[in-house]
């Protein structure tokens, strides 16, 4: 086999498994969507939860959620553009900030420039979103497999509610820069790694 008969049989073989990861992710999304969506209520999203109880909801969590999200953001925001403008009008040419300045130099830096086997581009820039949104998708499969090894919730109706957030972080997730998608990902499966070893431990010593 020539150069091309490799380089088209890899793009092949690529493209199968892209397409299985694609239709497992499917397969995860319409089992949320049939288990979660006959449960998902005006009610739920607005209610308190009950103790022990079902039939509860989740408002007071959305709405902390979003009142941590707001105040971090009114916080963070200004502190960042004040250090913005110091940094680069105001301070002294020291080592902190010749080390901020190299870091900066780190925005444009590949990890795995093709893929596999191809000459096809892929994270040759790891500020810039995944061309072929492979490790979206397999991050969203990694969430989902941890929430299934994870103890579930006591209320079925919360069960169903928290599966959605693999589909949700999946969506997030697509076009975020593909450094971040990669950390996110090697800590999911750390986070796996550490659940069935942990798992595991447990059912020797409770034998």
């Amino acid at each position: 086999m020539n150069a091309k008969q490799i380089d088209r049989l890899a793009r092949i073989m690529i493209y199968v498994i892209v397409t299985g990861i694609c239709l497992v992710l499917a397969l995860i999304i319409g089992y949320v969507l049939v288990e979660g969506l006959p449960v998902l209520s005006v009610h739920f999203l607005t209610a308190e939860a009950e103790d022990f109880l079902p039939g509860g909801g989740i408002g007071p969590e959305l709405f902390n959620s979003f009142y941590l999200l707001v105040l971090t953001l009114i916080i963070s925001w200004p502190v960042a553009w004040g250090a913005a403008i110091y940094l680069s009008e105001y301070a002294e040419d020291n080592w902190f900030k010749k080390a901020l300045l190299t870091s900066i130099e780190l925005r444009h830096a590949p990890f795995i420039t093709y893929l596999p086997g191809t000459d096809l581009i892929w994270l040759a820039d790891l500020s810039s979103k995944d061309p072929y949104y492979i490790t979206p998708i397999i991050m969203g499969i990694t969430m989902f497999l941890q929430q299934k090894m994870s103890p579930p919730a006591t209320d079925p109706t919360q069960q169903k509610i928290m599966m959605f957030l693999p589909i949700v972080f999946t969506a997030l997730f697509l076009s975020f820069p593909s450094g971040l998608v990669v950390y996110w990902l090697v800590n999911n499966i750390l986070s796996i790694a550490q659940q069935w070893r942990m798992g595991r431990r447990s059912k020797l010593l409770a034998q």
